[in-house]
């Protein structure tokens, strides 16, 4: 499929590779959303929220605190980002309830 997009000339954008990215997690491949994301770093296409949103979701699901941690480093850092508060009710489920994400959501001035 991620051939038959190059081919059309879809691959500029982030749309594409959201749709692929939700396919991906609705499916349970959650491994090939790791390497669609770096495939967009490689490419130089910039996420946007549901970017993210899909990736924190697959790692939220997966338990990746380690995968989690990154997301929410890139999207403090992302400039581009307009709204970079998402996933937080996600984040309630696993990562707040371990005490650890409500001091790393401070640390990167999400909140408060």
């Amino acid at each position: 499929m991620v051939q038959q997009m190059k081919d059309l000339g879809f691959t500029g954008a982030a749309l594409p590779y959201n749709v692929l990215l939700n396919l991906y997690y609705k499916s349970g491949n959650h491994e090939k959303i790791n390497s669609l994301v770096q495939e967009m770093d490689e490419k130089g296409i910039c996420y946007d929220r549901f970017t993210y949103d899909i990736w924190l979701s697959a790692c939220v699901v997966d338990s990746n605190m380690t995968g989690i941690t990154d997301i929410l480093t890139r999207i403090a850092s992302d400039a581009i980002l307009c709204n970079p508060v998402l996933g937080f009710s996600l984040m309630d489920l696993t990562f707040i309830k371990k005490k650890q994400g409500l001091h790393l959501i401070q640390k990167l001035s999400l909140i408060g």
